[in-house]
């Protein structure tokens, strides 16, 4: 806000763009509360629902994948520690 503001401006100007400033966050909802808006809002939004959807679908298999991954990834990282503690021994 005061970015916005001449070099010109007075301090008294200064003053009165950040009070109004502050007035206008303190008397703003809550993000909780905005955000529980937004979301009934979407819930009753067709075209919000359809794309929802969409990408749902475009990434119903990376849950799968990811599970894969970590599935490998934990077994070779047990393969690691036995070889680790078969060296150190």
């Amino acid at each position: 806000m005061i970015a916005c503001l001449k070099d010109t401006s007075s301090r008294d100007q200064a003053l009165a763009v950040l009070s109004a400033s502050r007035e206008s966050l303190l008397n703003a909802r809550t993000s909780t509360e905005a955000r529980l808006e937004l979301m009934r809002e979407a819930a009753n939004d067709e075209l919000f629902m359809a794309d929802l959807n969409a990408t749902l679908e475009d990434f119903r298999d990376a849950d799968k994948l990811d599970f894969a991954y970590q599935t490998v990834n934990s077994k070779q990282q047990t393969v690691n520690g036995k070889q680790q503690k078969a060296s150190e021994e």
